[in-house]
């Protein structure tokens, strides 16, 4: 944590990037806005799209294997758990991309070192301190209102690096309040921290006044639940509703470290992460926005696939991610990580996930992706 987001700290509700925000006049609208979900602590794939009718996928999980009762079936030998039965519309509307077998090479199954990996969209072995959408977003700056909101967590994700305009709200009836108070000092600081302090205030009370003018009181988002990512989709909806212009917003689920009795505690996460996206995706549908957002979700990695003697599952690789939106080519893409080809009883990748990372900068933000990623293919799910 640098200074500046150290001071934001002490605000409790928000921070910026290290750079002052300089707020679009005449904004660009970007094409579509990118929502990401991270699915933080590592989603077990294997029991999100389930392999039901595959006899290896209940030896391996005599326990944790999801039963018939406790799965939806959306086609021939395509299941999803019960809990996403909200996206089953989403699917026979082709709204729903499923992108299976994604992971790279040589994974490593530390949190923080593999989440880095997927946020900075780096090999195994390389080091990185700007995420992927920094990098492509910083050449697009000054034609926002920010480049990044990241909503209901700190973590800046793949925006990270500092070279873009990220503003991060906690709590949205927080940040207003507390922003509202932050008053400008009337002498000119020399004190060159009181000088940086000085200037993060006016960082705050600019994304104050430029937020509180854009909100529109009289838009209604109603139909959303109460845990965190239901409330941090409602924001996003209505900052997109009223206005506010930028291109990419991070919204966080956590929880999916599933070690030991997993089955009730990831089918009810599964159960917040299917309610809280189709109430979105009803709002934009109900003000003709669908079209202009895609969701997506990522994870640092799937889980093994073997169950542990805790009835839960330890850190794995390969892992299924859903893309969700109006312009989405819905359907199943990529190849299913084979149960009978585990190495260390982890699931191989097929699909390298820059490819899916590419796929969404490239054809979500019309902007090309970095280029760390140029020997990367595009996929056809958008």
């Amino acid at each position: 944590m640098d200074r500046r987001q150290f001071i934001y700290s002490l605000f409790s509700s928000m921070v910026l990037s290290q750079l002052n925000p300089t707020f679009a006049s005449s904004a660009i609208n970007p094409s579509k806005t990118l929502i990401l979900i991270e699915l933080k602590g590592g989603n077990d794939g294997l029991n999100t799209l389930v392999p039901f009718n595959d006899p290896l996928y209940s030896k391996l999980r005599p326990n944790l294997g999801l039963k018939q009762n406790e799965i939806i079936q959306l086609k021939p030998e395509l299941f999803l758990h019960k809990s996403l039965s909200p996206w089953k519309q989403l699917w026979l509307d082709q709204d729903l991309a499923i992108v299976q077998g994604l992971g790279y090479k040589n994974p490593i199954r530390s949190h923080f070192r593999s989440i880095d990996i997927w946020d900075t969209a780096s090999d195994s072995d390389e080091y990185l301190n700007h995420g992927w959408l920094n990098d492509c977003l910083a050449m697009k700056r000054s034609t926002y209102d920010f480049e990044g909101l990241i909503l209901g967590s700190s973590d800046p994700g793949p925006l990270q690096g500092g070279d873009i305009n990220s503003l991060v709200i906690k709590n949205q009836k927080q940040f207003l309040r507390t922003a509202k108070r932050v008053k400008q000092s009337k002498h000119q600081a020399n004190n060159p921290s009181l000088m940086h302090f000085e200037s993060i205030k006016q960082d705050i009370q600019s994304s104050y006044e430029m937020i509180q003018k854009k909100l529109d009181p009289s838009i209604q988002v109603d139909g959303f639940q109460k845990d965190k990512l239901s409330r941090a989709l409602k924001s996003a909806a209505q900052y997109i509703l009223s206005g506010v212009n930028v291109p990419v917003i991070k919204v966080t689920l956590g929880g999916f470290d599933t070690h030991s009795n997993q089955k009730n505690t990831h089918a009810n996460l599964l159960r917040q992460l299917g309610n809280a996206t189709s109430n979105f995706a009803r709002i934009m549908k109900k003000h003709n926005l669908w079209d202009q957002v895609v969701l997506a979700t990522y994870s640092e990695f799937g889980r093994r696939a073997q169950e542990n003697g805790s009835k839960g599952s330890d850190h794995g690789t390969a892992n299924t991610h859903f893309v969700m939106g109006g312009q989405v080519k819905g359907g199943l893409f990529g190849e299913a990580a084979k149960l009978d080809n585990l190495v260390n009883n982890d699931l191989q990748y097929t699909q390298d996930f820059r490819s899916y990372v590419k796929t969404l900068v490239e054809n979500t933000l019309k902007t090309d992706a970095p280029q760390r990623l140029k020997n990367f293919e595009k996929m056809a799910f958008l």
